[in-house]
């Protein structure tokens, strides 16, 4: 009676196996790393928290989200069901007030490229659906640490309603 015997790669480890003491040195030594990458930005996401914090206390009930892509771009949601149905006068000008709060209370904002300020509808109150989505208001950054001047608000309410005649 003949045995035949087969032999799987997946039974044997390879002759260049670690021992599982360097295998746990590799793992803990790919997550430091993995630590380390993530905390890099810790220092941007601690700013994001302390803007969002703030503006949400200067702006209540109203909801507001900061968002920061990349490091250089900055978005201010600000969730209110009045303001999102609003003309491009009343959002620019609530626009306006967000770029003025930045002014005084953002260091950082001459390092970015961009500001945007978005409207969206609020949680609470009635649901509101906005006739038309407008684009975020944007506003040049340099602009917003030097004071923001009635020209641009001009300039951003004829951006926006540039855009409406476009959409309608």
């Amino acid at each position: 009676m003949t045995r035949s015997f087969e032999t799987s790669t997946f039974a044997t480890a390879p002759a260049t196996a670690k021992p599982p003491n360097m295998r746990r040195k590799t793992i803990g030594s790919a997550l430091l790393g993995l630590v380390v990458v993530l905390c890099a930005d810790c220092g941007e996401a601690r700013h994001v928290y302390k803007l969002a914090t703030a503006l949400k206390q200067e702006f209540a009930p109203v909801e507001v989200g900061v968002m920061l892509t990349d490091g250089v771009i900055l978005t201010v949601t600000v969730a209110d069901s009045v303001l999102v149905v609003g003309s491009c006068e009343t959002q620019v000008g609530g626009a306006m007030r967000v770029g003025r709060f930045l002014r005084d209370h953002d260091a950082r904002i001459d390092s970015l490229l961009a500001v945007n300020v978005a409207f969206a509808p609020g949680s609470k109150g009635p649901a509101i659906a906005p006739r038309n989505a407008r684009l975020p208001i944007r506003f040049n950054p340099a602009r917003v640490a030097a004071g923001l001047a009635p020209s641009d608000s001009t300039s951003a309410v004829s951006s926006c309603k540039a855009f409406e005649e476009l959409n309608s």
